[in-house]
């Protein structure tokens, strides 16, 4: 990697650093695992800080996992996000892979107790076309690792049966997949479409179908670190962790509750601290300045180019040059750089900031809550449905109202006290038919209560975490 070179230091075991900007602070962890060619494990303090960092780092490199966990109280109060349980199970699921990975996760995911490591490895199951399985047995073991069976499979981590077709929607699949039996062998694998629940012409020759749960087995005596042979653990700005750490020991003793270990009692024989601002008790401190707003145009590029004595070396990221922009090619890398900076007297410009292209990322959630509606036909009054706005509500039918002289069609979904909202016909996209995994009814608010305040600004507060 072009800037390994940057960091020429020796690694020991307690070794204190401070990096004041991020892009260098990434480059650095980038470094260290592919120079040390080890498990890396970033301990962040907060969930915005978490996925900051798995942002960036994921812009380089592919084997980053992020690792998440709701603060205390919200997993009390709330239901675990389905996000935050996706990436959890991704990663669980990782460790049959043999392949160095970089993990980042905050505090509560470093200390919580995980399924025990040796027994989540013999979890999946394994189907080939022609082989012959115990059907019985195959649904027990679908249950015993996290799948709920369902009429019909609507969103991941459910099953459902028909004669001797069963269809499966693993979490790590596109689309969910069908089992077509003879007797006790299976004849044909093959995805479908969740919205028509039509079979796809391509057909599979096995599956592997992996487990979808981490909180409800009877042994939970791992953590994270189990789940990484001989990692170097990274934790960042470590007094804002010990902050945290304090006050889960609060709350652990208000609710009696052993669900974390303390991070204070941990004995790690391989770890280092990085600052992101300066500490007077760093070893080491790197030093950069952020350039991004030095070079927003390819105008404004030149000029600093010509300004700046410093040598400065253009990352292309993919991005032509303009030809009358004059740079020397020995100062031009075809490679990617995510954001400008400066460091030890050298200029790093990416062209992603540039050409404007460096846009901050959202987090995408991949999980599939609910049924799509394509049509007004796949809708009963009295469903649950989850309008993206305005949480959930019930669908009330079709009504038709006039404004102005001109007809048009509303779709009415009523809320608590007989609150009423009408949307256009044709915004049907805004609305999903709400599913859940438990089978339980779901909570209506009021339209703007407090009550539906508070639970928007508690999911606001989990987004921001992991999307600023």
């Amino acid at each position: 990697m072009f800037f390994d070179n940057l960091f020429t230091l020796k690694l020991k075991n307690k070794l204190k650093i401070s990096i004041n900007n991020e892009e260098l602070y990434s480059l650095f962890l980038l470094s260290i695992f592919n120079k040390t060619k080890q498990n890396l494990l970033i301990v962040t303090s907060n969930l915005n800080e978490c996925n900051k960092l798995y942002n960036n780092l994921a812009f380089y490199n592919q084997d980053v996992y992020f690792f998440p966990e709701d603060d205390y109280l919200s997993k009390r109060a709330l239901v675990t996000s389905p996000e935050f349980f996706l990436d959890t199970i991704t990663f669980l699921n990782s460790i049959n892979n043999s392949k160095n990975k970089i993990v980042i996760t905050n505090i509560n995911g470093f200390l919580k107790k995980l399924p025990n490591v040796n027994k989540f490895k013999e979890m999946a199951i394994n189907i080939n076309v022609n082989k012959e399985i115990d059907r019985n047995l195959l649904l027990k073991k679908l249950e015993k690792i996290g799948y709920k069976r369902e009429t019909l499979v609507t969103q991941m981590g459910e099953y459902a049966i028909r004669g001797m077709v069963i269809d499966i929607y693993p979490f790590d699949f596109k689309n969910p997949i069908r089992l077509e039996m003879f007797g006790e062998a299976i004849e044909k694998i093959s995805e479908f479409d969740i919205n028509t629940q039509r079979s796809l012409k391509e057909e599979l020759k096995n599956v592997n179908i992996k487990p979808i749960i981490d909180d409800d087995l009877e042994q939970k005596n791992s953590y994270l670190l189990d789940y990484l042979d001989d990692a170097l653990v990274i934790y960042q700005d470590y007094n804002e962790i010990l902050t945290m750490q304090k006050n889960i020991n609060e709350q652990k003793k208000f609710y009696n509750d052993n669900e974390y270990i303390d991070v204070t009692k941990l004995n790690i024989k391989n770890c280092i601290y990085v600052d992101k601002i300066n500490n007077n008790d760093s070893e080491i401190v790197y030093d950069a300045q952020d350039l991004t707003a030095e070079v927003t145009s390819f105008e404004k590029l030149e000029k600093f180019l010509i300004k700046e004595n410093s040598k400065s070396y253009v990352f292309l990221n993919n991005i032509k040059l303009p030809n009358d922009l004059k740079i020397k090619p020995e100062n031009i890398v075809n490679s990617s750089l995510n954001k400008s900076f400066k460091f030890n007297g050298i200029c790093y410009i990416s062209l992603l900031d540039v050409a404007g292209n460096n846009e901050s990322k959202e987090y995408k959630s991949k999980i599939k809550y609910g049924t799509k509606i394509s049509d007004l036909n796949d809708l009963n009054i009295g469903d649950y449905v989850v309008h993206k706005d305005h949480g959930i509500g019930i669908y009330n039918g079709i009504k038709t109202i006039e404004k102005n002289g001109v007809k048009k069609d509303y779709i009415l979904i009523n809320y608590k006290s007989n609150d009423k909202l009408y949307i256009p016909a044709q915004n049907l996209k805004k609305i999903y038919k709400y599913s859940s995994k438990d089978g339980k009814i779901p909570k209506i608010y009021r339209l703007n209560s407090k009550d539906w305040v508070k639970t928007k600004y508690k999911i606001k507060n989990k987004i921001r975490d992991i999307s600023q």
